[in-house]
């Protein structure tokens, strides 16, 4: 199997992106036997894992129309998760979640988003981050993940 890695950090399937004209290269990735699957046509297709310095073991199923399960591990002040979910042009949900342990730990955490797109060929991003203990709001660490059309 093969998954493609966008210039963007956006982890798809090969053969779901048509679009010539996004930088992308293909690796070759090999499950670990504990990584979740899911099927596809009637195949087992691997759920992608997103990780980075905050976040580590994430993953996003599609559970219903317009429901998506979002699970992983964060190390974030006071175990407070924030999100957003855009679709290039717009906000079109935010909130927060709870990880059951706070930073300089790694705290699991999961929670059920639902979001509709607000246009049909558009693309759903969730964005994980922490957000600046300072006054500017500024997000630390973000960690954006395309949802899963299926």
């Amino acid at each position: 199997m093969k998954l493609t890695v966008l210039s963007l950090g956006f982890v798809l399937l090969s053969g779901w992106l048509t679009n010539p004209h996004i930088a992308s290269s293909s690796i070759p990735v090999e499950p670990s036997p504990a990584q979740q699957s899911v099927l596809v046509d009637g195949l087992p297709v691997p759920i992608p894992e997103y990780s980075n310095e905050l976040f580590q073991n994430v993953t996003v199923q599609k559970i219903g129309e317009d429901k998506y399960a979002v699970q992983g591990k964060a190390r974030v002040f006071e175990g407070v998760i924030d999100y957003v979910v855009e679709d290039g042009h717009n906000e079109l949900a935010k909130g927060t979640a709870k990880a059951d342990k706070a930073a300089p730990g790694w705290g699991e955490f999961h929670f059920l988003l639902q979001v509709k797109k607000a246009e049909p060929n558009s693309t759903l991003i969730l964005v994980l981050f922490e957000e600046s203990g300072k006054d500017d709001g500024q997000r630390l660490a973000e960690l954006p993940i395309a949802l899963p059309e299926r």
